[in-house]
């Protein structure tokens, strides 16, 4: 799983993440959001931002520190495609 992190000054509110997600799939039509990977907003100032992108046939959690894959549900599946990079999603 191809993980990347950034921050970013965005409007909040009761779309936040729907917007940005929305604009993540139109710069990457192959991303489908909790399907090909997820998108993980913190809501600070800036906003702390964590797209993943199921790329290695498997899904990442991240607890305590330690990196603990798994095997996809039922509706995950691999990405494929071209992954955005980290300077394309914080153009967004």
């Amino acid at each position: 799983m191809t993980i990347i992190y950034f921050k970013k000054e965005l409007p909040c509110g009761k779309n936040c993440h729907e917007n940005f997600s929305k604009q993540v799939t139109m710069l990457c039509p192959n991303f489908k959001d909790s399907v090909t990977g997820h998108i993980s907003i913190l809501h600070s100032s800036p906003h702390e931002i964590i797209v993943s992108c199921y790329d290695k046939g498997n899904h990442e959690n991240h607890r305590k520190g330690k990196i603990i894959s798994t095997k996809f549900n039922n509706t995950q599946q691999t990405f494929q495609g071209t992954l955005p990079t980290k300077s394309e999603l914080e153009d967004l």
